[in-house]
């Protein structure tokens, strides 16, 4: 895929999705799906700050919808 090649040149990869989070030793990680279908958990600080407010906004409306439904 050419638009990788140039991702990893950039020290950059496309995030797809932030699917869930956790803590590990008492620092975040969330799970993130790469635009390659992957998945893996990453500290914070490797997540850019859109991908984590989206992921937060995301997480709210759900939550909205599940409350609605009941």
């Amino acid at each position: 895929k050419q638009n990788d090649a140039a991702d990893l040149e950039d020290g950059w990869y496309t995030i797809d999705r932030i699917c869930g989070k956790k803590k590990v030793r008492g620092k975040l990680h969330f799970l993130v799906r790469w635009s390659d279908g992957t998945k893996s958990y990453e500290p914070k600080e490797n997540v850019s700050e859109y991908a984590i407010n989206q992921y937060y906004v995301r997480l709210k409306q759900q939550q909205k919808r599940r409350r609605n439904q009941k």
